[in-house]
């Protein structure tokens, strides 16, 4: 831990943990797209005030270190509902790509052991979770708009 870490909040504690979390699992399959990152800044930057200068900050860290060496910075949110719906973040980034890759999924259980969350809770969640959003209009919605931005930008 650094000096300046003793000043920053609880919150922006856990905030810094999320987004280092959710992209972790964007990372793991080795291609890390404009889709997964439109879909963490949407959760970072629009829904918490995470600065963009913060997330260029860990995607660089992330090439510099790998995408393992970042488990000592999670903050374990304090309750069982933070933490399913945490879950269930990183495996709508998980899925935006369209994939469902092997190296993102052991990404999500390696955040559910440090959330003390047990293996075969952990695969429940996550199956949970992509069933749900199989089936969602809402998340159809999301990938669509976020596959036109992407085409847009190219």
């Amino acid at each position: 831990m650094g000096l300046l870490d003793l000043f920053k909040s609880k919150e922006e504690k856990k905030n810094l943990s999320q987004l280092k979390a959710l992209l972790l699992v964007a990372c793991a399959d080795g291609n890390f797209g404009a889709d997964e990152l439109g879909v963490i800044c949407g959760m970072m930057h629009d829904k918490k005030g995470v600065d963009e200068n913060v997330l260029k900050k860990q995607l660089e860290k992330i090439e510099k270190e790998g995408i393992y060496g970042i488990k000592g910075d999670i903050v374990v949110p304090e309750t069982s509902e933070e933490k399913i719906e945490f879950i269930g973040q990183m495996v709508a980034v998980m899925m935006i790509d369209g994939k469902i890759d092997e190296d993102e999924k052991k990404a999500i259980r390696l955040i559910c052991e440090a959330y003390k969350i047990n293996e075969e809770e952990a695969e429940a969640l996550i199956n949970l979770y992509c069933n749900e959003f199989e089936d969602s209009e809402e998340f159809n919605n999301l990938k669509e708009a976020i596959q036109e931005a992407v085409d847009e930008m190219n």
